[in-house]
């Protein structure tokens, strides 16, 4: 099953570095083996770390690394009513972005995608502080994927590339995916139908959430490095929240010795648009929100925090069977 994840995740890297759009995709209805349906608003705010609002975060390490700048200082214990903020860069504004993006990947090992970007030149303030704003029309809005060409067109269909990039043939990677998709069906259903022994089955299931938590943190996107090299002593270590069931991450948590530098929490609502499906059998199911909150070291060479949240409209894979 660590496999299957890899695959996977392999798959989304190399399809959507290329970027996509919807050309007719798949006129022919053909059943593809795997498809990938996601659509997502992200919205991400850089912010000083303050008392009351961060307080997991302030151990004694990082208080006392705010307590050499002046500036962090007197952001971490807030203002007073006469008192007026400054926005000091870009990063402190809030940024939103929404994308929809579909992949089919099929038997044969071809595959298609289409990228939607659905926020609009003018739906972030940062937008209104440029000298020069992008014309709507120049804006990418729409790309798709298809016979060995990309397509990109604007917010109003006009076309503004039509291009041969090299197509990846995913055949191998279809054919690894079955089998191991499959054995592990096999295997769950075998020994969950025995109701002499339900713990192994709960075993199955901490397997499978384990493997989640591979994947999860492989995304992660916090510089180690760097917040080490400004005072943030101890080993890394990593800490899940499961459900009672074991199969569901609620939190997960990354620290640097006593150090709490990322936090993020799962939301889940059983909305069927974020569940994993094969053959229209329930595998399992995705979070329809994540928030995350990460240490961070900005341009200026500060230490704040960093804030995402991504809101899920759909977030879900569907396998299929061969068709002979």
């Amino acid at each position: 099953m660590q496999n299957l994840y890899f695959i996977l995740l392999s798959c989304l890297l190399l399809l959507s570095c290329k970027n996509e759009y919807n050309l007719d995709v798949n006129e022919d209805n053909v059943k593809p083996a795997i498809e990938m349906k996601l659509h997502v608003k992200t919205m991400n705010i850089v912010d000083f770390l303050q008392k009351g609002i961060h307080d997991e975060f302030l151990s004694s390490d990082i208080i006392n690394i705010i307590n050499k700048d002046e500036q962090l200082k007197r952001k971490l214990y807030g203002f007073t009513s006469n008192q007026i903020d400054t926005i000091y860069s870009y990063d402190e504004l809030p940024v939103s972005k929404e994308i929809k993006n579909n992949i089919r990947i099929f038997d044969d090992g071809t595959y298609e995608s289409t990228t939607e970007f659905l926020t609009s030149s003018l739906d972030n303030s940062f937008s209104y502080y440029n000298k020069q704003i992008h014309p709507e029309e120049s804006r990418i809005a729409k790309i798709i994927c298809k016979n060995g060409r990309i397509y990109a067109y604007n917010s109003s269909g006009i076309q503004l590339i039509n291009e041969i990039y090299p197509e990846i043939n995913m055949k191998k990677h279809i054919d690894t995916m079955r089998v191991v998709l499959e054995k592990h069906i096999t295997a769950k259903d075998s020994i969950c139908n025995k109701s002499v022994d339900d713990s192994k089955c709960e075993i199955i299931t901490r397997i499978t959430s384990v493997e989640k938590i591979n994947q999860i943190t492989c995304s992660d996107n916090v510089d180690y490095e760097r917040l080490k090299s400004i005072g943030v002593k101890g080993v890394l270590k990593q800490r899940a929240e499961f459900n009672q069931e074991m199969d569901k991450v609620l939190k997960y948590e990354t620290f640097i010795g006593k150090n709490l530098i990322q936090k993020r929490l799962y939301n889940y609502t059983e909305n069927k648009l974020m569940f994993n499906l094969y053959n229209d059998s329930f595998l399992s199911e995705n979070p329809e929100s994540i928030d995350t909150y990460t240490l961070i070291i900005d341009r200026k060479n500060k230490l704040k925090i960093h804030y995402s949240k991504e809101i899920f409209f759909q977030n879900q894979i569907l396998y299929f069977s061969k068709v002979e």
